[in-house]
């Protein structure tokens, strides 16, 4: 099935099969998914790569670490960089870093937690 164009500001642009046509101004406020961002952030000691909601900075209003099965997805930022999936685990309460080395002491550990969720009507 080829896309459908649809003419937005003077540009053309190719709107998948099967997903609705979503646009700034052309859909009802009370449609659009809203999301809660939530962050949980601990600073590495450079001994251990298990970080728990006791290690959280709660200057940063650091969430604890949330249920992966309550959240639309995570993010893990060690030091400012993106971390894929696959060299962390997250538990309710832990946060676990399977790489081969531990993060070094002082180094900012951050989880984002997303969650996507239909508006109340």
């Amino acid at each position: 099935m080829r896309p459908r164009y649809v003419r937005s500001l003077g540009s053309s642009l190719a709107v998948p099969a099967g997903c609705p046509e979503i646009f700034p101004g052309m859909v009802e406020q009370q449609r659009l998914l809203k999301t809660e961002i939530y962050y949980y952030c601990a600073i590495a000691s450079g001994t251990t790569r298990t970080f728990t909601d006791q290690d959280r900075l709660l200057e940063y209003d650091s969430s604890p670490i949330l249920d992966p099965d309550q959240v639309s997805y995570i993010n893990l930022y060690i030091n400012g960089m993106l971390q894929p999936p696959i060299v962390y685990e997250v538990k309710r309460g832990v946060l676990l870093v399977k790489t081969s080395d531990i993060p070094q002491a002082g180094v900012i550990i951050m989880l984002q937690f997303v969650k996507i969720v239909m508006p109340a009507t």
